[in-house]
């Protein structure tokens, strides 16, 4: 071993090992990891950082608070016994699952004896109702229970300090008020009206609230009763059916400011969820709104590159007929003015399903006209927006038209910069191209047709940009360069616009090079194989 490294100063050799923590825990792997890593079950992580060299394994067991994270880890008794040494007085990290225990009930004892100590429990095991009664639990602050074991009786939890609770497939009520209680995680929960309202009323100081509701309807009656959540900023639901998001939030009171997503599996009825949802639709920093072939979204300030933006409301579903897909959108081009404050949208994306791409205008069809009106409706009234996506890798004729000035109107009239492909900052952006289309079919002439009428209309588009992931092992990249570099420069030559841009991401990969047989989820092990004996297991943390 190099010197160097075994001389390395003590608060540098710590700095390490508190990264190593953070960045590579001991963890049970994957399905797919475990076929790589033939009959090895776990990894221990920052642990081999231990084995460096007898300087660093002295540095690494004084290290309480990373051993207090990991206590019970090891599915036994007796090395949880030894971790907890070296824990010292440190709050603890305890769970309680089945992965790799020769005894679950011993386990079960262990956890139950220690949890005054506990800051975070994570219980992955069936157990008794009674589990958390007469324990008093004064360090708890994150809570998360997770198992499919039926209805339960309210269960009764002294944990004053709670700030997060994360459930799935398990009912834990609240009888007293839980007053740092700001996250709560429900998934696959089935509540009843009152068993819901009841533990969000617990929660008066709630911030994040995030629902997974599977079922179709709500089981039981709706009781006539507001809750009061006015220090929620993110309501975030998926359900089966649009009505059953509606039917909790017409219960609660919320500030006009908060977040909300939702995901319905169903067409909803678009008027009226949008005048349910006026209060939050309307409020008056949203600047940029996007709409989408299944859904629509309203943002301020610039989105977080990673797309994980905290303040992203919006609404999508995920199954519908093509002609629902449709109709929908229609509604929404229609009545998403209505509730918005235009006059606050700066930023503007737009997306048309398929069907209404397609449709023939030249035969007159109703549908066909009325998608005209709704978009060039929308248009104008977007009169302060001075960047708009055309999103897809072919832009739609249906929304390039829609920007030619007619008679008296000129749609977005303070337009100045003209997005094509896929935006960087617009969800669709990380979506790869789709192998299935063959060919680019843009239609220069349109969009240069349309320029040239903004133009004479003395509201010309002053930059039109090429932007999106683009993967360069697809032909289609190689098609989409050479015309743009072909048209843009004629654009610019007739000064049709001032300037234009290649902003595209070009990738070597990406997600459609990846090996069909890699795995797009890892399934958590299961306890099929046979649980490793206490030695082993001392002699993986010795």
């Amino acid at each position: 071993m190099p010197i160097d490294i075994a001389n390395l100063p003590a608060d540098i050799v710590c700095e390490l090992f508190m990264q190593a923590a953070s960045m590579d825990p001991p963890r049970y792997l994957g399905e797919y990891e475990r076929r790589k890593r033939t009959e090895q079950k776990r990894t221990l992580g920052w642990i081999h950082l231990t084995h460096v060299c007898h300087g660093w394994r002295l540095i690494g067991l004084d290290l309480a608070p990373l051993w207090a994270a990991l206590v019970t880890f090891f599915p036994s008794p007796s090395i949880a016994d030894e971790l907890l040494s070296r824990s010292r007085n440190c709050d603890l990290r305890l769970e309680l699952h089945s992965l790799g225990a020769r005894n679950l009930s011993e386990m079960k004892a262990w956890v139950l004896q220690h949890l005054d100590r506990a800051s975070q429990l994570t219980v992955a095991v069936k157990v008794n109702q009674d589990f958390f009664q007469e324990k008093q639990l004064p360090t708890l602050r994150t809570l998360f229970v997770y198992h499919d074991y039926g209805r339960q009786t309210m269960i009764e939890i002294d944990a004053p300090g709670l700030k997060e609770v994360h459930l799935a497939e398990s009912t834990v009520l609240f009888r007293s008020t839980m007053p740092h209680l700001t996250v709560l995680n429900t998934s696959h929960t089935y509540n009843t009206p009152v068993e819901m309202l009841d533990m969000l009323r617990c929660a008066p100081f709630l911030e994040r609230l995030t629902i997974f509701h599977g079922a179709r309807h709500w089981s039981g009656a709706l009781p006539r009763t507001i809750v009061e959540l006015q220090h929620l900023t993110l309501f975030d639901m998926h359900a089966t059916d649009a009505r059953t998001f509606l039917d909790l939030w017409e219960h609660l009171s919320v500030p006009p400011s908060v977040t909300v997503k939702i995901v319905t599996n169903n067409i909803p009825d678009v008027s009226f969820l949008l005048s349910s949802l006026h209060p939050q639709l309307s409020w008056s920093s949203y600047d940029s709104l996007i709409i989408f072939s299944s859904g629509f979204s309203l943002t301020y300030g610039e989105p977080d590159a990673a797309g994980d933006d905290e303040h992203v409301s919006g609404l999508k579903w995920l199954f519908a007929s093509d002609r629902d897909l449709g109709l929908i959108a229609l509604d929404l081009v229609e009545q998403l003015q209505l509730h918005l404050v235009v006059a606050n949208i700066h930023h503007c994306e737009l997306e048309l399903p398929s069907i209404l791409k397609e449709l023939d205008r030249a035969s007159g069809e109703p549908i066909a006209l009325r998608s005209d009106v709704a978009l060039r409706a929308l248009a104008v009234a977007l009169k302060n927006t001075t960047v708009l996506a055309l999103q897809g890798f072919e832009p739609d004729p249906v929304l390039v038209r829609a920007l030619a000035p007619r008679n008296s109107s000129t749609p977005f009239p303070k337009l100045r910069s003209l997005i094509l492909g896929k935006h960087r900052w617009s969800w669709v952006y990380r979506n790869p191209w789709n192998p299935e289309n063959k060919a680019i079919k843009t239609d220069w002439a349109l969009i240069e047709a349309t320029l040239t009428a903004r133009r004479q209309a003395r509201a010309p588009v002053q930059c039109l940009v090429l932007a999106g992931k683009w993967c360069i092992r697809e032909p289609e990249t190689q098609s989409w360069t050479s015309q743009w570099a072909q048209y843009s420069a004629q654009y610019l030559e007739r000064d049709l616009v001032m300037e234009v841009k290649d902003e595209r991401v070009l990738q070597a990969i990406c997600n459609m090079c990846d090996d069909g047989d890699m795995p797009s989820l890892e399934s958590w092990p299961g306890s099929d194989g046979e649980p490793a004996s206490d030695e082993e297991l001392a002699s993986e943390v010795d």
